[in-house]
């Protein structure tokens, strides 16, 4: 019921969808105190110029990324919507995307991959979109230079550089020219950014701040909670499964287009997963930065399931997974 309710487009959908994030992010309005207490310094650079004043005010910490949320679950839908992967998406892929990103008490908090997220999925957009682009090379820039952005506030997020070399390769629109925009767009902020610490005089001490922490394999030396175990494998083994079919079912009849972004959606999952085992602070909600590719896989795997009450079932499964990851 849910799947084909939320497939079909409404017009309260978008209202809907709003009550739910509501709903969930109810005990960070709450105690929003408590929300922003778990903040540690992160080492992106945008994201430790704002801490400070998520500590000092931090309702208005939860309120900001709560909307930053909301519009990225309606972005989410638009890119469903673009690459026209299928018929009609409608809130299909937000709602999953709602779901993903405040799946455990940790998300629903002012954390940094909330704020690389709303760059990445400009990003991915245009990753999605740049196969047949009649100017490759300023898409291309404008791509590397979002990721970038996304990087300065999650520093994992830079991985996703590579899935738009890499899907340029896919598309087989590789040239030196657009190899080029990609290194000139990603060093750009960057180098504006360094510029700026010149200026005012603090390029040293930001320099010296600047010691990330990489500890190999962390993520085996957490200790999370059953439910939130449970809801981990559940969502691999549906990932796994909705790409298999994805890629034997769904993909070999649709047009040429249609299957490259295919292909790039699957690597965007795996180049995501890659910085998995180099964690630095956030390892629980570091899973956010692929929650776009996953929410559109789910939601192809879901819409496209012929067998429509086999869906609702596993769709019902994996909502009251989240439920029991997010409240127990």
């Amino acid at each position: 019921m849910l799947v084909k309710f939320f497939s079909s487009g409404y017009l309260y959908t978008p209202v809907l969808l709003l009550a739910t994030g509501l709903l969930l992010w109810l005990e960070s309005f709450i105690q929003p105190g408590a929300a922003v207490s778990g903040i540690v310094q992160n080492q992106a650079p945008l994201y430790r110029l704002i801490t400070p004043y998520f500590l000092k005010y931090p309702f208005m910490a939860v309120l900001l990324s709560f909307l930053l949320l909301m519009i990225q679950v309606f972005y989410v839908n638009h890119i469903a919507s673009q690459i026209r992967i299928s018929d009609k998406f409608s809130a299909l892929a937000g709602l999953i995307y709602l779901l993903l990103m405040s799946s455990t008490p940790e998300m629903i908090a002012p954390h940094p991959t909330l704020f690389a997220n709303l760059f990445l999925l400009f990003a991915i957009k245009k990753i999605f979109t740049v196969y047949g682009e009649d100017k490759l090379a300023v898409e291309v820039f404008n791509a590397a230079a979002l990721i970038a952005l996304a990087g300065m506030f999650y520093l994992s997020s830079l991985i996703f550089f590579f899935l738009l070399i890499f899907s340029l390769l896919i598309y087989y629109v590789v040239s030196p020219r657009a190899i080029v925009a990609a290194f000139l767009g990603v060093l750009a902020p960057y180098f504006f950014l360094l510029l700026v610490f010149y200026v005012d005089g603090s390029l040293a001490d930001k320099l010296q701040q600047f010691e990330p922490n990489f500890v190999f394999w962390h993520l085996f030396r957490a200790e999370p909670g059953l439910t939130q175990i449970i809801f981990a494998v559940l969502l691999a083994l549906y990932t796994l499964y909705a790409l298999i079919r994805i890629r034997f079912v769904f993909v070999p009849d649709k047009p040429v287009r249609v299957r490259k972004q295919m292909h790039v959606l699957m690597l965007s999952i795996i180049v995501a997963l890659i910085p998995y085992v180099f964690a630095i602070d956030y390892t629980v909600t570091h899973y956010a930065i692929f929650a776009c590719p996953v929410a559109v896989t789910l939601a192809v795997f879901f819409y496209e399931m012929p067998a429509k009450k086999f869906s609702e079932v596993l769709f019902g499964i994996l909502l009251l997974a989240v439920v029991a990851a997010r409240f127990f």
